[in-house]
């Protein structure tokens, strides 16, 4: 599925960095914050934003948009891009995106086709656990749901209304599978 954006350099695939132990032989680091550290240095440069998000998560925004996919065409759709919504949130570190949970929909047994058309029913609220879209030149340290900042920034909700940096600020934070990095 990845094969032609990767060969087109439009996806770079990269294996999970391993933790590390400290002297006492203590996990230090969960593979996956090593391997988003390293997607902020290696790519943070090059994106405005970047987005942690796991391979059955996605980011959803409404409005009008032109999709242009250099190997399916090009698509018209009624939606903003993620880009044109993010314009308002740049004077923060991130926007957090809290989840929207979908069930089964029915389904004894996974369905053909896309998992969008497919699953359509879904909690009445979101969920209070979120993501982060952020901005890789204001994170001071990556972590797993919302990021330490540089002094002065933080993550903000759809309301402007600042979301702390982790569960010692009375957020809860759980881990992440896959980073996917989108340079918008």
């Amino acid at each position: 599925m990845l094969e032609p954006y990767i060969a087109a350099g439009i996806v770079e695939l990269a294996d999970a960095l391993d933790s590390t132990l400290d002297a006492n032989g203590t996990v230090m680091d969960q593979a996956q914050l090593r391997t988003f550290a390293h997607a902020v240095r290696q790519h943070g440069a090059d994106s405005e934003w970047m987005a942690f998000i796991d391979a059955d998560e996605f980011l959803y925004a409404m409005g009008p948009v032109s999709l242009i996919d250099p190997f399916h065409g090009n698509f018209i759709i009624d939606e903003p891009s993620l880009p044109d919504v993010l314009v308002a949130f740049r004077e923060f570190g991130g926007v957090v995106v809290h989840w929207i949970l979908y069930g089964s929909s029915g389904y004894i047994e996974s369905p053909v086709g896309l998992v969008i058309d497919n699953y359509v029913w879904r909690a009445a609220a979101p969920s209070p656990m979120f993501k982060v879209v952020a901005q890789p030149a204001k994170i001071m340290r990556v972590n797993n749901h919302n990021h330490e900042y540089l002094p002065g920034f933080f993550a903000v909700d759809e309301s402007n209304e600042m979301v702390l940096y982790n569960a010692s600020q009375k957020r809860m934070c759980v881990c992440v599978c896959v980073c996917v990095c989108v340079c918008v």
